[in-house]
């Protein structure tokens, strides 16, 4: 739920399955997304240092926030080097789910 306007909000949480011992890294995710053609477009770039470099051990993160879309149902097209994944989702009511 957005803080400022009160609406839902579609967020995307990566992590590795790496845990490092001395920094929270994070993940870098580039949004290319075109939503009004029903596709939500993510460049996974690399790991880096975060802006607050206080130790804290576990997974490097990254993390997208979108305005909550309209139901209906959707793909999420993640580019990682030469790979692409595509991840096909609903939402339904402002809760997202996956599909088969």
């Amino acid at each position: 739920m957005s803080e400022t306007t009160g609406k839902p909000l579609l967020h995307l949480h990566m992590e590795t399955v790496r845990e490092f011992a001395s920094f929270g890294y994070v993940i870098t995710l580039t949004d290319r997304s075109a939503v009004h053609n029903g596709t939500f477009i993510v460049d996974v770039g690399g790991i880096g240092l975060p802006q607050n470099t206080k130790p804290t051990a576990g997974p490097a993160i990254g993390e997208l926030t979108w305005p909550m879309p309209a139901d209906g149902d959707y793909e999420l097209v993640l580019h990682r080097r030469k790979e692409v994944s595509t991840v096909p989702f609903s939402i339904r009511n402002a809760v997202p789910s996956l599909r088969s």
